[in-house]
């Protein structure tokens, strides 16, 4: 059989994988696993915010962009967890591996919309603002778009290994590695964005805003170190990056809700007075046309 094809399940034999791809298969499976534990933790503690401060509230898009971003998370992961008790084709692993990176992609645009929304209300609407976030957001999601047609492209021509425990890639081409670049980019500008804004100008200032900046600040830093550290493991170490993917589908969907919930609780119990644009933020997040009537969120 030559080395550039695939192996074919009949003639799977895996005493030809090697003790450390074994060892990356089962670490990536449990990781799997943990990923899709944690989301469900996260769905049961969060359920009677999400009833009065999601359910109930009148539906826009940005509600279903949160219910976006809480069940694609989980119903792949449980997917991708039953998969790997079968033993499949490669041809379905490469399919498999098109699949992941498309969620990894739609989970990355619909949360970083969410994101670039608050910035977009917390500069009071700047069309100037909206128009950098559009033209970044549009260059982000090119980039990954290309660098995962790439990466399919070349992968098919590399050994592809089906075992029960995932499907091993031998040979990655090295340009996979930087699929997460451009959201390391754009994450920082996001994060500076808000920080600037609520740190610099002193009418920002209150427990409202520190709040939202302490959040947005938080995510980032996970997030950032989640990205940083599947672009180390691909670039390196690439049969462990099963390892980190999982996370990079869960933690945005976990962390994004978690912003969204604790700024409509936050406002629905603020009582102090709080800066017009944090208040079109919020209005805008809930879809009010009055954001001065703090109590009807």
């Amino acid at each position: 059989m030559s080395c550039y094809g695939y192996f074919q399940p009949s003639m799977l034999d895996t005493t030809f994988i090697s003790l450390s791809a074994r060892q990356a298969l089962n670490i990536g499976k449990q990781s799997r696993v943990a990923a899709l534990g944690l989301l469900i933790y996260e769905h049961i503690i969060t359920i009677e915010d999400e009833i009065d401060l999601v359910w109930l509230k009148r539906k826009s898009w940005v509600t279903c962009l949160y219910h976006f971003n809480r069940w694609l998370p989980a119903l792949w992961l449980t997917f991708d967890t039953i998969r790997q008790n079968k033993v499949v084709s490669s041809k379905t692993c490469v399919t498999y591996m098109l699949c992941n990176n498309i969620v990894a992609l739609l989970m990355t645009i619909s949360v970083q919309t969410i994101l670039q929304l608050r910035v977009w209300a917390i500069y009071s609407r700047s069309r100037k603002v909206l128009s950098w976030m559009i033209v970044l957001s549009i260059i982000e999601v090119a980039a990954m778009a290309l660098l995962i047609g790439l990466t399919i492209a070349r992968v098919e021509r590399f050994p592809v290994v089906s075992t029960p425990a995932g499907c091993l890639f031998e040979g990655l081409a090295p340009i996979s590695a930087i699929f997460w670049t451009p959201a390391l980019i754009l994450e920082p500008i996001i994060c500076i964005l808000v920080l600037k804004k609520v740190f610099l100008d002193r009418h920002q200032r209150g427990e409202l805003a520190t709040s939202l900046a302490r959040d947005s600040l938080l995510y980032f830093l996970v997030i950032f170190m989640e990205l940083v550290g599947s672009t180390i493991v691909w670039a390196r170490y690439p049969s462990y990056i099963d390892l980190f993917m999982p996370w990079s589908i869960a933690l945005p969907s976990m962390l994004c809700n978690r912003l969204l919930l604790n700024m409509r609780g936050r406002f629905a119990r603020e009582s102090e007075p709080v800066h017009s644009s944090l208040l079109i933020e919020l209005a805008t997040l809930r879809t009010s046309a009055d954001s001065r009537v703090p109590d009807e969120e």
